[in-house]
């Protein structure tokens, strides 16, 4: 709404400028109606999409190698009535090792999202969220100090609703949901085995913009 009210206005204000310019009053009247439009405020255009990062997980990641490297971003594109579009890319690479495995990941996931504003137009405070998401990717594993080793492609699919809240330039967000994993692990040894799986996942958001 903040778009058409200022289009409405300013043929109003300009209209106001010309009359007072031809009025016969005393010019100090046409000096203090033009002293008074220009202090009338303007209510700022908000901007129909936001790009956020999300540098801790990152940063997480590449501290630790419990973890792979994780890349993740988040882009709003809002809509009417308080209501936004989000789509999260999100790529996963690097080595992991525990005492006795090594396993290596890559693997691109999309989350799309629908988000709901309390306040509406605003698009910042509290907000609700249903999203679905997919992960492909593949993943390595290797025993250290043996030559046995097995790969996999593996399928993530997840519904999620999330509750979270949104700042000028931050927001953060928990979401709970389902999924489901699914795969076919190849061993050297020519075997194969299909492995699935559900149940409940977590998905946490914390984002920063300019």
């Amino acid at each position: 709404m903040i778009i058409p009210f200022q289009s409405f206005l300013f043929p109003l204000l300009l209209a106001g400028g010309i009359l007072a310019q031809e009025s016969p009053q005393p010019t100090s009247m046409p000096e203090t109606g033009k002293t008074s439009e220009s202090k009338t405020p303007m209510p700022e255009a908000e901007r129909s999409n936001e790009f956020f990062f999300q540098p801790v997980l990152t940063l997480i990641s590449l501290s630790t190698d419990k973890i792979p490297l994780i890349l993740s971003a988040t882009l709003e594109h809002h809509l009417a009535d308080g209501k936004s579009l989000i789509w999260q890319p999100q790529i996963v690479a690097g080595t992991i090792k525990d005492t006795t495995t090594k396993f290596t990941e890559y693997a691109f996931g999309s989350y799309l999202g629908l988000r709901n504003y309390f306040n509406g137009e605003l698009h910042r405070g509290f907000y609700i969220q249903g999203s679905v998401a997919a992960q492909l990717g593949n993943v390595k594993a290797e025993r250290i100090g043996y030559t046995d080793n097995a790969t996999a492609f593996v399928q993530v699919y997840a519904a999620l609703g999330y509750l979270g809240y949104k700042w000028k330039h931050v927001f953060l967000d928990l979401g709970v949901g389902y999924q489901k994993v699914s795969g076919t692990l190849k061993f050297n040894t020519g075997e194969e085995v299909e492995v699935s799986a559900t149940g409940p996942t977590l998905d946490a958001n914390l984002g920063f913009t300019f």
